[in-house]
């Protein structure tokens, strides 16, 4: 979910050292020239790598190839893209608008211009303030319209590709430039059209076929599957299932089954828009700490261990992750007590009224029950949810949170726990467990600063007791610079601290909680050398210069080419230019011959002033000559 500032960045000033200007430049370009050389190189580097491997194996590089790069291609379906986008500079839109909508007011007071002048120079404000957001479409638009390769690439086009072309048309050119939200219509409705679809629950469901006929028609491969070791022949893809579920969340992950040389499936979840990199890394430091739990496992039970699982990264932005069975989110436990009290409360009504039975109540979302708490308490403070977060009172939000923690009941988990065990030894067995492992992976994630722990990222299993933590984007304290920084080290609400037993947080808990900090403690050479690599070779996501959007995913992050590129501080210095040129057209001064070198050098120094069409027209009629410090 980027704003782009207008002249947010000093460009220079009048009367600056051109030479030190100069020197500016190639202190900008030096990097830019390393990068490339650098890139290069290891593609050299790749390359070779690549053709050795094609020599000894040539049928089983080219099956990877493809493997690779048609995943890539359901990374980010078109219909996705075009939606994520449009969600994103929706906001930046409605700002701009808002700005260019005071632009107009200004300019239709200016009683000294005439209608076609006025109407010219809003024009020029609107190119310019909307040339942001032209580009990331226009972009966006370049990779749809290359020629469909799938079935759904080509019911995109025939769907949405005039309403696009003539949507981006209007916005370049708008038919109304005095009402400047018209422009933004069209794609207004492409936006809504695509989320209406997005919400059918047909739409989780999709056909390999459509979306990837290569990838359906692929059988019998040389491929190993992703992180699956045999001790003795290697597993291997036989083929994919036809049937890819798309998982309702944020990123709009892509479940997916490979079905093994053995005979069995095995699931995968294929993500995009986010670097896997950091996932694997955090997988071996995982696999890392458990080597170090192998001698007091030898004395222990239940055994200290982190479960962990196989991530393979396919890109900069994409890759496969391997699906953990017999777990269950969190929120699946909380959610399913929401349905059964609605389910009880609708019985209720029913039978107290004598009505007719009554379809079911939606069940609202956690940030719906949030806010509707939060809403009238802030009201009875005086205060509107308009007001900044950071301005909220805390003893209201701490009010806010008793009331919510006091609706659910604290047990949920230790019940689900204690059903899924058929005797009280096994009961004893899973609890213990389950306290190993929450100290396990509350101290592996105090250590990594690690944040994003809502209830669906800590799955259970409740054959074992073992708890699950997946998606580690949010690594090494990332969480505390969030909107809403992140505070506490590790997650422990009143649900996961019942299901620790009787004693709670200090018993078997805060035992082990010690003994992994002592055991990381002494093997911290070992940890340390392996984190390095974060420092030595750092993420895209915390790079600068990477497209880190949606069309940056595109293909598993190979949706820019070098073409395409512009910089945003290029961008803002034309911008800067086009509203310099439009607001001096805007000011009319009496004829002298004392403004007329003024006049001349704005006219030949500012190269959008003098392509301009506007300054062009208005060039010619003394509307621009004034004396250079009066505007400066």
């Amino acid at each position: 979910m980027q704003g782009e500032g207008l002249c947010e960045e000093g460009e220079g000033t009048l009367g600056s050292n051109p030479a030190s200007q100069e020197e500016d430049g190639r202190g900008e370009e030096f990097p830019a020239l390393c990068s490339s050389q650098d890139q290069a190189m290891m593609h050299d580097c790749y390359s070779k790598i690549v053709d050795k491997l094609s020599a000894a194996n040539p049928t089983m590089v080219l099956q990877v190839q493809m493997l690779v790069g048609e995943l890539r291609r359901v990374t980010l379906l078109w219909d996705e893209l075009w939606l994520g986008v449009l969600q994103q500079q929706h906001m930046h839109v409605l700002r701009r608008i808002q700005q260019l909508e005071d632009e107009v007011k200004r300019v239709q007071n200016n009683n000294t211009l005439r209608k076609e002048e006025k109407v010219a120079i809003m024009c020029e404000k609107h190119s310019a303030l909307m040339r942001p957001v032209v580009f990331a479409l226009d972009h966006v638009r370049g990779i749809t319209t290359t020629p469909a390769e799938t079935p759904h690439e080509t019911w995109f086009q025939q769907t949405y590709g005039d309403a696009i072309t003539s949507a981006l048309e209007r916005l370049k050119s708008p038919h109304n430039p005095a009402n400047p939200a018209s422009s933004w219509v069209p794609f207004k409705q492409i936006m809504l059209s695509l989320q209406q679809r997005a919400q059918k629950r047909t739409s989780y469901l999709l056909r390999l076929d459509h979306i990837s006929p290569r990838l359906a028609a692929m059988a019998t491969t040389e491929m190993a599957l992703p992180g699956e070791v045999s001790a003795t022949d290697a597993l291997t893809i036989q083929s994919v299932g036809n049937t890819i579920t798309i998982l309702p969340t944020k990123t709009k992950p892509k479940k997916l089954h490979f079905l093994g040389s053995d005979g069995r499936n095995y699931p995968y979840l294929f993500k995009g828009l986010e670097d896997l990199h950091l996932d694997e890394r955090i997988m071996q430091f995982l696999s890392i700490v458990n080597t170090m739990f192998t001698k007091v496992n030898q004395q222990e039970r239940p055994h200290f261990h982190a479960r962990h699982y196989s991530v393979t990264p396919l890109g900069t932005r994409s890759g496969l992750i391997q699906w953990v069975d017999g777990a269950t989110p969190l929120f699946g436990l909380y959610k399913r007590w929401q349905q059964r009290e609605a389910v009880l409360q609708a019985q209720k009504a029913q039978d107290s009224f004598q009505q007719q039975p009554q379809p079911l109540p939606l069940v609202p979302r956690p940030s719906e029950l949030y806010y509707s708490k939060i809403g009238p308490a802030l009201k009875g403070v005086g205060l509107s949810l308009d007001v900044s977060r950071r301005d909220w009172p805390l003893s209201v939000m701490r009010d806010v949170l008793k009331e919510l923690m006091a609706s659910t009941p604290p047990n949920l988990l230790a019940k689900e726990l204690w059903c899924s065990c058929t005797t009280s030894s096994e009961w004893w067995r899973v609890t213990q467990s389950y306290a190993r492992s929450t100290a396990v992976m509350s101290m592996v994630g105090y250590i990594i600063g690690l944040g994003d722990r809502h209830l669906d990222n800590v799955l259970i299993d409740m054959t074992t007791g073992e708890v699950v933590h997946i998606d580690y984007n949010v690594c090494f304290e990332k969480g505390k610079s969030l909107r809403v920084p992140e505070k506490v080290p590790f997650r422990m609400t009143h649900n996961i601290e019942t299901a620790l037993g009787v004693t709670g947080v200090e018993g078997i808990f805060r035992l082990s909680c010690e003994q992994v900090i002592q055991m990381m403690r002494r093997g911290r050479e070992t940890l340390l050398t392996l984190l390095e690599a974060f420092v030595y070779d750092p993420l895209v996501d915390w790079t600068a210069g990477g497209e880190v959007g949606f069309a940056g995913a595109v293909y598993g992050g190979g949706g820019q080419q070098a073409e395409n590129k512009q910089s945003k501080r290029e961008m803002e210095r034309d911008i800067t230019r086009s509203l310099f040129s439009s607001r001096v057209a805007e000011i009319k001064v009496g004829r002298g011959d004392r403004h007329t070198s003024s006049s001349i050098c704005l006219k030949w120094h500012s190269v959008p002033y003098r392509s301009s069409p506007v300054c062009c027209e208005f060039a010619n009629s003394d509307h621009l000559s004034f004396p250079l410090p009066d505007v400066l």
